[in-house]
């Protein structure tokens, strides 16, 4: 994420401190393997497979 936004760094490094998954739209993000990142259309998917299950 060198070629990235520098603000982008904050949130990653306190992913990796919190052993945390990032969620965020953001493709840099797509550019490391350090944490796990959602976008907002898998969160969404999985919140309707688990209304679904119910």
């Amino acid at each position: 994420m060198r070629n990235t936004d520098p603000d982008d760094a904050v949130y990653l490094a306190a992913a990796i401190e919190r052993d945390a998954h990032l969620w965020s739209d953001d493709s840099d993000y797509n550019e490391q393997d350090a944490v796990p990142v959602a976008r907002t259309d898998d969160i969404v998917e999985r919140f309707e497979q688990q209304t679904s299950e119910r």
